[in-house]
């Protein structure tokens, strides 16, 4: 947060001391826009830094201190807000974990993890991070939102990421939404790691996941045993579930669905892109519509 030490640099532009070069910066809440230089600075929400200075747009002679007060311009500088590295049988209980310049909660290496009723908002680039071997954990409750709009993959959690392969992980009872960018992201991804091992025991049930801000519900790339049940996935910008495997090394893909109620999503229901490698999607009770006439796709 910024409160003060703001001085006019233009009309309407001001600068302040910033040591830290952010991935975002927030106008009461609104994520602003990082624009090419000073002089691109025209309009509300707009931003700059270079060389330890943060500048950003406000009104004729007002600084952004009076301009904005609830809670102000906040300009991300933590990279981590919770980072559990090799770490086990710990419980998070009724966290608010806003604003990580990488991510909100960082799983390495790391079991037996409980999180119950947090809520993870406005990191920059992922929420929460599940990587490197990560086992035995639940994430049960809370809110997962307005994550990804930096930079980055831009989703609101993501299953994979680096080294081992993570397993016995349980999504459950969330509200997920309005995660990722404009040119990128999804509200979940579960894909291969970084050495091409694949997720396993991935189960996600009883989730309102909706309005993707740029492509699906939930993405897979690669897992098996991957369980999606009872969850709601509507109004996704792209597609509510998306199973794709085209990569270079084709990958082995497990899927399946039971009892989702999937509707209103842009594209398809039920996505089936570039399949190669060992894909399986299995499909039972599930309702499923989307804006387009056709609901599944291959």
């Amino acid at each position: 947060l910024l409160p003060s030490g703001w001085t006019q640099y233009a009309t309407h532009v001001w600068k302040v001391a910033d040591t830290t070069q952010p991935n975002a910066v927030y106008f009461n809440g609104t994520f602003g826009t990082l624009m090419s230089s000073v002089a691109a600075i025209v309009a509300p929400y707009e931003w700059y830094w270079a060389s330890n200075v943060l500048y950003v747009w406000a009104p004729g002679n007002v600084s952004p201190a009076t301009t904005y007060t609830s809670p102000g311009v906040e300009s991300t500088a933590r990279n981590l807000v919770v980072s559990l590295t090799s770490l086990g049988y710990i419980t998070l209980n009724n966290l608010h974990l806003t604003e990580g310049q990488l991510g909100n909660l960082f799983l390495s290496a790391s079991n037996n993890i409980t999180a119950n009723n947090l809520t993870y908002d406005r990191a920059a680039m992922v929420a929460i991070t599940i990587s490197n071997g990560s086992h035995n954990l639940l994430i049960d409750g809370g809110s997962v939102y307005h994550n990804g709009e930096a930079a980055g993959d831009g989703d609101g959690i993501g299953i994979g990421n680096q080294l081992a392969a993570s397993h016995d992980v349980t999504i459950q009872n969330m509200n997920i939404y309005a995660n990722g960018r404009s040119g990128y992201g999804n509200n979940i991804t579960i894909c291969p790691t970084s050495t091409n091992a694949y997720v396993y025991n991935i189960l996600i049930q009883h989730n309102t996941i909706s309005s993707a801000n740029y492509a699906d519900g939930i993405l897979v790339v690669g897992g098996t045993n991957i369980v999606i049940q009872y969850n709601l996935l509507l109004n996704n910008a792209l597609n509510g579930v998306e199973v794709y495997s085209a990569l270079s090394t084709p990958p082995t893909v497990s899927v399946l669905l039971y009892n989702n109620t999937i509707t209103g999503n842009e594209k398809w229901g039920v996505a089936l892109a570039s399949v190669l490698g060992t894909t399986e999607l299995t499909m039972k009770n599930n309702i499923v519509s989307s804006v387009v006439p056709r609901t599944l796709a291959r």
